[in-house]
């Protein structure tokens, strides 16, 4: 990863994957499967903190949650949204708004500093810029129900650590007791703040997923679909298809928006709901070295 940020090597290529969109048949006892990952739609990582130098929490629970997020928004703490790569979307369902009067901001990290605590620390992040939201059918969290948040992925998007290394439960960054990212694991991070227009601690949070890698061809899926990635759909070379170039692809048989959501993933043959492994691309001379 660290290789991959400095441009030495591009971490895809250490990957296989599908050219077009790929069909599994699924038997309905393997269906479970990766049912907690990115590739359905579960982040890596949901937490919120109580200030801005706080580890955080993070939900342990199956959806509802009913949770206040933003309840300590006034004092710096915020939710986050973490993930091993860039995702372009969050669909929230807000179960109460009372006393509701305010606004969201999405940021996203877009620089980093080096820590010489250890050497998985090294991409410490230094900098947020707010995202340029492309939909927010939530209206700013504003009523009860589902909607969804969109943007198109920043190209200077970093992935970075939010933890100094130290593990601390307060003044060494967020890690949402992830043992991974307290000795400094990084991630493609999102933080949502919450800024209050009436004194108002924000709505309630039932759940939040992102957008699924893969779909379903049919309700109970037992046949899902593995998007194809063709870089002649990324006409601008940015990395994603946004929707101009979703709406008119020169490979309508290729419909992945990233290149990572079309990885030769081993459908129905993972090992648990929390599993997502894929195929090793062995030919990659970086491989080797």
């Amino acid at each position: 990863r660290t290789l991959n940020s400095s441009g030495q090597v591009n971490y895809e290529d250490f990957l296989l994957h599908f050219k077009v969109d790929t069909e599994f048949i699924v038997p309905s006892s393997k269906v479970y499967l990766s049912s907690w990952t990115s590739l359905r739609g579960v982040p890596w990582i949901f937490g919120w903190t109580n200030s801005p130098d706080h580890a955080g929490f993070s939900v342990y629970y199956s959806a509802p949650w009913k949770i206040f997020p933003w309840g300590a928004a006034s004092g710096g703490g915020a939710a986050f949204v973490a993930s091993f790569e860039k995702f372009d979307s969050i669909t929230l369902t807000i179960g109460a708004v009372s006393n509701v009067a305010g606004y969201i901001i999405l940021e996203y990290i877009s620089s980093y500093a080096k820590n010489n605590r250890r050497e998985a620390s090294s991409m410490c992040a230094t900098c947020w810029t707010r995202l340029n939201l492309l939909e927010d059918s939530t209206k700013n969290m504003s009523f009860v129900g589902t909607g969804t948040i969109r943007w198109k992925p920043p190209t200077n998007w970093l992935i970075a650590t939010m933890n100094d290394g130290t593990g601390r439960s307060y003044g060494g960054g967020q890690f949402f007791g992830n043992p991974l990212v307290s000795v400094g694991g990084v991630v493609f991070a999102i933080r949502i703040r919450w800024v209050s227009t009436a004194g108002s601690t924000g709505p309630r949070l039932d759940s939040l997923t992102q957008r699924q890698w893969i779909r379903f061809s049919v309700p109970d899926g037992t046949r899902q679909v593995v998007p194809g990635w063709d870089p002649a759909n990324d006409r601008d070379g940015d990395g994603y298809v946004d929707d101009t170039e979703l709406a008119s692809l020169v490979n309508p048989a290729a419909t992945a928006r990233m290149r990572h959501e079309s990885r030769a993933f081993t459908i129905g043959q993972m090992w648990s709901q929390r599993s997502s492994g894929c195929r090793t691309n062995v030919w990659d001379p970086n491989i080797a070295t």
